[in-house]
């Protein structure tokens, strides 16, 4: 047996059951729902993202010009959660880099 990567729209049916999800409040305290499976996440005061290193970078061409983007690896997380971002978003989290990276 194998699985179709075709999704017939025309197999979906509305959900006629009732749902309440749990309520967490913001705050010092955990909120505790009854029976309920769903984890709360801890809370993180500020999240801040920190670039650690320029990977590569890349010219996109488009009708108006181009543009440039670098792939970053962030502080504290694996390689494989490296994402593109652009020139502007480099310069205001990583200036010193984004110079490193052109001379």
């Amino acid at each position: 047996m194998s699985i179709s990567p075709i999704f017939n729209v025309d197999d979906l049916i509305p959900y006629r059951g009732t749902f309440e999800p749990p309520v967490v409040h913001a705050g010092a305290s955990t909120v505790r729902v009854p029976n309920s499976s769903i984890p709360v996440p801890p809370r993180i005061s500020q999240l801040v993202d920190q670039v650690e290193d320029v990977l590569e970078d890349e010219i996109t061409c488009s009708s108006p010009g181009g543009f440039q983007h670098y792939l970053v690896k962030w502080s504290g997380c694996p390689v494989s959660d490296a994402t593109w971002i652009t020139a502007e978003e480099l310069q205001r989290l990583a200036p010193e880099l984004r110079d490193q990276y052109h001379h």
